[in-house]
């Protein structure tokens, strides 16, 4: 008897975890959703499906927003990039910068996050210190000016190996440089318009920097430092560790539009809108989705 009152006991302690916990998720998400601080509009460029083995036991839907941290080539445009410039050609547009080491991520905004930036000398056999990623708020820009300068960049390199190209022989090599500027100014005018643009501890301030809320989101992540090593010194940067709340479920009714548009492995994109609001607590959502 004393038997069957004990696990009763710890069924019933078990079953009230389970509705605490259940109960505190619940208002998370409404007091997230009680108040709408932003909202972007995105393409069928910004999302992706991620994927799914056959046996994954969520069988829910979810949606991937596309971001970028930096303004480089993938590497197979880089490396063709490095060969042209080996031949004369220009090497690259000139805002190329690493992919995962924003411009704007500087020492001054390291500093921001208590990281120490100040080069050591390397000693033999170091492979640096660890230092913990640090909380912070990201600043994500759909198809503003980020985007603007690249694809205007990329035009202006395309222009310069063109003009290059016709003063030279029709050689393999040229011909390559200027496939290359081609196919990668067409992959970038339609890839994510969606960019890491700003960063800090304080939301606040973020969003007096970035008014426009149909254009800048602002979201939790977390960042990081790297290290480069030169001339016998270990250098420090910043890098764009994780966003967070960029992996969206998307609701039973939107559902099957969204499997037959978003993007796939293998499958090309097809036009889509997805409104996603973003709420007092900085959480995204899907708030409706729209074929076009």
């Amino acid at each position: 008897m004393m038997k069957f009152l004990s696990d009763r006991r710890a069924l019933g302690v078990a079953l009230g975890v389970v509705l605490i916990t259940n109960a505190i998720a619940l208002y998370n998400v409404w007091n997230n959703r009680s108040a709408r601080i932003g909202t972007l509009t995105l393409s069928e460029r910004e999302i992706r499906i991620p994927w799914q083995s056959n046996d994954d036991e969520d069988s829910g839907l979810w949606l991937n927003l596309e971001w970028r941290t930096g303004d480089a080539p993938l590497p197979p445009f880089k490396s063709l990039f490095q060969a042209s410039a080996s031949r004369g050609l220009p090497s690259s547009p000139e805002f190329l910068s690493d992919y995962s080491r924003p411009r704007w991520f500087n020492n001054t905004r390291l500093a921001e996050f208590g990281f120490d930036t100040v080069p050591r000398p390397i000693e033999p056999g170091s492979e640096g210190r660890f230092v913990a990623p640090r909380a912070a708020y990201v600043v994500l820009e759909l198809d503003g000016p980020q985007h603007a300068r690249i694809v205007s960049a990329m035009r202006r390199y395309v222009a310069r190996v063109d003009s290059l190209a016709a003063t030279r022989s029709s050689g393999d090599s040229v011909l390559r440089a200027v496939s290359t500027a081609r196919a990668w100014l067409a992959w970038t005018d339609s890839v994510t318009r969606l960019y890491v643009v700003d960063g800090g501890r304080d939301a606040d301030a973020l969003r007096r920097a970035h008014p426009d809320s149909s254009r800048y989101a602002i979201l939790p992540g977390t960042v990081r430092i790297a290290t480069k090593d030169s001339a016998g010194l270990r250098y420090y940067y910043g890098v764009i560790d994780q966003v967070n709340g960029t992996r969206l479920n998307v609701p039973h009714r939107w559902r099957a539009a969204i499997d037959s548009v978003a993007t796939r492995v293998g499958r090309p994109p097809r036009p889509v809108t997805v409104t996603v609001a973003i709420g007092r607590r900085h959480e995204p959502w899907i708030q409706s989705v729209r074929r076009r």
